[in-house]
């Protein structure tokens, strides 16, 4: 759980154009607003002057945060893990358009703290944050072979956007083929984090080491979570997911090493109902990635989703029923002809907004797919009871008479394409694990054929 000081409010202006670079991490530009968020630090524990905060801080967050009330959070904070041990590393990265974003590891007696830092574009402190640090997370997979690729920090220059990226990069002379993975639904990070759980680190080894560059980037909804609170209201697929991976598509193909002719999108759930829109406004692309992918319309896997939580115990109680029947409401609002961008979320399944939903049915799956002729690679796992078999076989249906489409089917994976055995439940995403090996094999022997 986070402990929130105010923040300052941020531009809500994005600017959508066709310009897009990297740019190698780390910068010395970045280096200004982490001394600061160190010093920060100091500040509120008492080791600098009080005379420093006016240096430090800017005077909006001052008006909003004074600092005894700031050092009261800290000790709140911090009390509950002991005594300050240390600060760990700072690492900073550029922050919505001119601005930056600092994190750092407080390790105390026994416990640790993330803090986060905001900077405006002068490195002074803007918004502050403590997080509880990640669970423990999967070791990397045994077929990731760390000698065959080596990893390199990016800054995707989205305006007013800039997202951090990792780029895994083969070994030796390229031009490599190259696939840029696309997240699932919600804030999440570059590694797709399910838990302990790393889906697009797991996707990104594998596949570098198998002779394949792949990009992963910071979703805009995890980075920005608190900026992207000014838009809750109002977000659309293209804020959640589109427009950002088509800027990092355009990205790739101008790295060096790249093969810009042989550029694939891979997208999961979300991402791969999104995967052939962001495929053809990329353009050039050279084939889709889709997995746990649907043509169904996504509100009625909500619905799927529901009920078979509620069987897991063999019995639907009476107020699975009732919660149920609202929840039909809901999808039933998303297909009607008076949805609208101002339909309140509260009407609306997962508490997504009316534009959200409308802005979905932009991802038209067959269409697109059926009118792009790229190729395409359509990956299921019978495990996975988020996007089923069900959905698989609807692809099949739709798409299968296209020699284009390719469909592979994993009997033993999960969501997350991990083996198994036992029934998936959302308590088994605790448990840690990687990506199958099958799965990776997949991918990498049809990108490369």
């Amino acid at each position: 759980m986070k402990t929130l000081l105010p923040k300052t409010a941020f531009p809500a202006i994005f600017l959508l154009v066709s310009f897009v670079y990297a740019q190698d991490f780390p910068a010395a530009e970045l280096q200004k607003p982490g001394k600061i968020a160190e010093q920060y630090l100091s500040l509120l524990r008492g080791e600098i002057a009080d005379s420093k905060e006016a240096e430090l801080t800017t005077e909006e967050f001052r008006a909003q945060m004074s600092l005894g009330f700031a050092r009261q959070i800290w000790n709140v904070t911090s009390n509950s893990g002991g005594k300050f041990e240390s600060l760990g590393p700072v690492t900073s990265y550029p922050y919505l358009s001119d601005g930056y974003k600092s994190f750092a590891e407080v390790i105390l007696e026994t416990r640790k703290l993330v803090m986060v830092v905001l900077h405006n574009s002068s490195g002074l402190v803007s918004g502050l944050y403590f997080d509880s640090p990640e669970p423990a997370s999967s070791p990397p997979p045994d077929y990731a072979n760390e000698n065959s690729f080596a990893e390199k920090e990016l800054i995707i220059r989205i305006p007013g956007w800039p997202l951090p990226a990792t780029l895994t990069m083969p070994s030796g002379p390229g031009l490599f083929p190259a696939v840029v993975l696309i997240h699932g639904l919600g804030p999440l990070d570059r590694d797709e984090s399910t838990g302990p759980n790393k889906v697009f680190r797991d996707l990104a080894q594998g596949l570098a080491s198998m002779g394949i560059a792949v990009l992963r980037y910071e979703k805009r909804t995890s980075y920005y979570s608190v900026s992207m609170a000014n838009y809750a209201d109002s977000i659309t697929v293209r804020d959640e997911t589109v427009d950002d991976a088509v800027f990092a598509v355009r990205m790739m193909k101008g790295i060096q090493g790249i093969d810009p002719a042989r550029i694939f999108v891979a997208g999961h759930g979300l991402g791969a109902i999104c995967a052939p829109l962001i495929a053809k406004e990329a353009k050039n692309t050279a084939g889709i990635v889709m997995l746990s992918g649907t043509s169904r319309p996504p509100e009625d896997l909500v619905l799927d989703h529901f009920r078979y939580l509620a069987m897991l115990d063999d019995t639907i109680t009476k107020e699975e029923k009732t919660e149920m029947y609202f929840l039909k409401g809901k999808v039933d609002m998303v297909k009607s002809p008076i949805l609208s961008f101002d339909t309140p979320r509260e009407e609306l399944p997962l508490d997504l907004t009316g534009s959200f939903w409308i802005s979905l049915r932009e991802c038209e799956v067959t269409k697109t797919v059926t009118e792009l002729k790229k190729p395409v690679l359509i990956l299921q796992g019978f495990r996975d009871y988020q996007v089923t078999k069900t959905d698989f076989d609807s692809l099949k249906n739709e798409l299968g008479e296209n020699d284009f489409v390719t469909f592979v089917s994993f009997d033993d994976a999960d969501h997350l394409f991990r083996k198994g055995t036992e029934k998936s439940t959302p308590e088994s995403y605790k448990k840690p694990g990687n990506v199958s090996e099958d799965v990776v094999k997949a991918i990498a022997n049809w990108v490369k054929k």
